[in-house]
């Protein structure tokens, strides 16, 4: 069994494509640091964030747990790191003190993740596995990937294309 670490991105998102739901069905521990339930849950619910209540109800479930993140290696290593967030911090350090994998979709957290050999996925793979595992159709992950796009979340058209070939 995995230990996944989601940051703030794919959570959102696979709320929108409504997910989050089916993250119970799959056979991993997954976290989120305590950074990211404020960012997301607690900080979305002050915005009126729909998002904000479907993460916080799987935090409720204990599907998500959340957990506090103490300032190791990666974080003193990359603190100067402008284009990481306290968040992204937070993320990779758990995967990388727990030997997991950051579900993270910014480009720069991907890097330093390839850097520090800390294993990465990106929103579609939850997907990925949701249809592996029986959960959803082939049909069901295309229209949760539509769905995400719908809702703003970017990406290139070569990783949609990659996408779309393993959902047809």
């Amino acid at each position: 069994m995995s230990i996944l670490i989601f940051d703030s991105t794919p959570l959102i998102y696979l709320g929108k494509a409504e997910l989050l739901v089916h993250l119970k069905d799959l056979e991993h521990e997954m976290l989120i640091p305590m950074s990211i339930h404020e960012d997301v849950v607690i900080r979305g619910k002050q915005k009126g964030a729909l998002d904000a209540l479907r993460i916080e109800e799987v935090v409720r479930d204990g599907i998500l747990k959340v957990q506090d993140v103490e300032q190791g290696e990666m974080h003193s290593g990359l603190a100067g790191n402008e284009s990481l967030s306290r968040s992204d911090l937070d993320v990779i350090e758990l995967a990388f003190s727990k030997g997991g994998i950051a579900l993270i979709d910014e480009s720069h957290g991907r890097a330093v993740c390839e850097i520090e050999n800390i294993k990465h996925r990106g929103s579609p793979w939850i997907s990925r596995e949701l249809l592996l595992e029986g959960v959803i159709t082939k049909k069901d992950a295309r229209a949760s990937l539509d769905r995400m796009v719908d809702g703003g979340w970017f990406c290139s058209t070569r990783l949609y294309s990659r996408a779309l070939d393993l959902f047809l």
